[in-house]
């Protein structure tokens, strides 16, 4: 195989990916999705001030800043967008495919350093309220960081190739400690002599170590197709939110503890897809998780907003992102012959579908209203949050859930 035939390969599968990536991407664009997180952004931008504005003087800001972009820095896979046949095919390439990989590692800097950029862009209003200092602008800052993040990448490339993920993970938590540490020195806005102590350290790691380490293990496949679908199931899982991915590989665990809930359905006929319905979202991480996920960031900008109609506004917009999540449910079972042999008509299905989002959009309205009770024991904040709890639950489960499906 030619050079050119190599990153040509490597386009290909780019161009593969991001066809279906769009695809997805447009599905949630048109779900309301972007609507809820336009919103999210102009209360978060408001009630951003008025944290920083509470943020006492004590709270180690340095430390914080450290943590999170050493934690930023550190997580560096590479998408390579290695397919499971390529343990055939390319494997007695492995020789002329440095190009392929070298162009996914300046794939993954580019993106990556996107959320990098995102993220202290974010965190910037307090880095200039409590950090900012003469000896590093934000923008070289920035640079510095983004230099760290290359050279992460890097060598996380090199680190793949070790056999052992006990070696793998060892050598991650030693580059956490590295990145920390450099972010510490940084912040404080330390002299320049001790960045270039480190960095010089950095290097010879890399001249040295890492280069040896290229030198005696070769490229482990089976590891680089795990990454790989990994990174992919996790696009999936965010996509299976909000439309049906045939390509999702769900993880199922087995919950005994809430699966004994289930027992509470009655045992008849009418009852077999509540139950069926049950089942799944308990045992598969791509509702539960994301039901809970949602539940806790709502419960805690309710517990943190002043009580009134902002509290209401984000009780219904996160009921309304929960009964989106939950309208994907209906798909679990799309591809399952098997449930076409049940002797139940389309329309038993559909209600009881219905009535399970109403169950669990009902049980999320009373946890956030018990948190919105502990911010202010008002009766009637009480009354309205049940008012539009129930309310929503009810209509969203037995109307809105139904909207734009297609039944066969």
């Amino acid at each position: 195989m030619m050079r050119e035939d190599v990153i040509g390969l490597w386009k290909q599968r780019v161009k593969d990916y991001w066809n279906e990536a769009i695809r997805y991407l447009r599905l949630i664009a048109n779900s309301g999705f972007l609507f809820t997180i336009y919103i999210l952004i102009i209360l978060g931008s408001y009630y951003y001030s008025l944290f920083l504005d509470w943020l006492p003087d004590t709270f180690p800001t340095v430390l914080f800043f450290a943590l999170v972009i050493g934690f930023l820095l550190t997580k560096s896979p590479v998408r390579t967008f290695v397919k499971q046949a390529d343990i055939v095919f390319l494997l007695p390439l492995e020789a002329k495919l440095d190009r392929y990989f070298r162009a996914s590692i300046v794939y993954t800097m580019v993106f990556q350093a996107f959320t990098l950029v995102l993220v202290m862009i974010v965190l910037s209003p307090m880095y200039f309220q409590r950090i900012a200092g003469e000896r590093y602008s934000f923008l070289g800052i920035l640079l510095i960081l983004l230099a760290v993040k290359f050279w992460n990448i890097t060598v996380s490339w090199e680190e793949q190739r070790l056999q052992s993920e006990r070696s793998r993970a060892m050598h991650k938590w030693l580059r956490l400690a590295v990145n920390i540490s450099f972010a510490l020195l940084v912040f404080e806005q330390a002299p320049m002599i001790y960045l270039l102590v480190l960095a010089v350290v950095m290097l010879a790691l890399t001249l040295v170590y890492y280069r040896h380490l290229k030198r005696m293990h070769s490229v482990k496949w089976e590891h680089l197709i795990e990454v790989e679908e990994r990174m992919l199931m996790s696009f999936y899982r965010m996509a299976n939110s909000f439309t049906d991915v045939p390509h999702l590989k769900a993880k199922v665990k087995q919950r005994a503890w809430l699966s004994a809930f289930t027992h509470l359905i009655p045992f008849r006929q009418q009852s077999t897809f509540q139950y069926l319905f049950f089942k799944s979202f308990i045992r598969s991480n791509d509702y539960l998780g994301i039901y809970v996920r949602l539940l806790f960031i709502a419960g805690l900008l309710i517990y943190l907003l002043p009580s009134g109609y902002m509290q209401l506004f984000i009780f219904a917009l996160f009921l309304y992102m929960s009964g989106l999540q939950l309208s994907t449910l209906w798909n679990h079972y799309t591809t399952k012959l098997w449930i076409d042999l049940y002797p139940l008509p389309l329309e038993a299905r559909k209600q009881s579908f219905s009535f399970v989002v109403f169950i669990l959009l009902l049980c999320k309205s009373v946890i956030l209203t018990l948190v919105a009770l502990l911010t202010s024991g008002a009766i009637t904040n009480l009354i309205m949050f049940i008012v539009v709890g129930v309310g929503f639950s009810y209509f969203y489960g037995y109307k809105l859930v139904h909207r734009r499906k297609k039944y066969a």
